[in-house]
């Protein structure tokens, strides 16, 4: 699970979804980026990817490649 707490974890979704999008098992919807977090319950939302560890690494690549991390 990763959660959703600004605009470069919405980034993150993005780059998964356009390269890896059979790993997303689910995701909620982000419709609202124009407030406050201050705890989880007000964090953007969340998704869950459904990945082997050589999927993960592979994921990693890519995502170092554009300075960007799962965690």
């Amino acid at each position: 699970i990763k959660f959703i707490f600004n605009n470069k974890d919405i980034e993150l979704l993005k780059i998964i979804n356009e390269y890896f999008p059979e790993t997303i098992c689910y995701k909620t919807e982000i419709e609202n980026t124009n407030h406050e977090i201050t705890d989880s319950s007000s964090r953007f939302g969340f998704f869950i990817l459904d990945i082997s560890n050589t999927q993960l690494s592979e994921i990693n690549r890519k995502l170092s490649k554009l300075n960007y991390s799962l965690f």
